[in-house]
């Protein structure tokens, strides 16, 4: 008997109509994909976001009304509150080496450079959603172990020594396996 694994839900963000429609339809062809919903600006995102609570966003960092960086600041903040934080890929053109790096810095999964190739981005979504959630426990972890030190969630420096706890418990997983 095969068991039955959770569809990975993806939100496509991205102003251009026909690029959006191509992954829409590339994605909705995968058996283990379902597209939860695709918008063409930051503000419909947003409210998308809310409504159908993806696993994964592809965003495009060009949008108008409110840009990728900008929407995924947004998405950042409304997770840490619930708590559930959706896996963000990020689409830039060749020449964004600025908006890239500030994309990465900001905890982006990853950043594909315009034209995507739809394989290539269907294997990201998939592993992006996976490392969402090894991430989503390693940062519980963290926060477990720096409150036993009896440091606060709002001391100074609480989010950076979050982020390298648990990136060094994911190197140690690593180097388990």
């Amino acid at each position: 008997m095969r068991s039955r694994l959770k569809k990975q839900s993806v939100l496509i963000v991205d102003s251009d109509t026909d690029l959006r429609n191509t992954i829409v339809e590339y994605l909705s062809m995968q058996s283990d994909i379902c597209v939860a919903g695709s918008v063409g600006d930051g503000i419909e995102a947003l409210t998308a976001v809310r409504q159908c609570r993806p696993d994964v966003i592809v965003i495009d960092s060009m949008l108008p009304l409110l840009d990728g960086l900008g929407l995924f600041r947004h998405i950042r903040s409304l997770s840490h509150s619930k708590g559930n934080e959706p896996a963000c890929i990020f689409l830039v053109c060749d020449g964004q080496d600025v908006l890239l790096q500030e994309m990465i810095s900001q905890g982006a999964n990853y950043c594909m450079v315009k034209p995507v190739d739809l394989a290539e981005l269907t294997y990201r979504i998939r592993h992006a959603a996976r490392d969402a959630c090894s991430n989503e426990l390693y940062r519980k972890l963290a926060a477990h172990t720096l409150r036993a030190m009896k440091m606060r969630i709002h001391d100074d420096g609480f989010e950076y020594a979050q982020r390298a706890v648990a990136i060094l418990l994911e190197e140690r997983n690593r180097a388990v396996r």
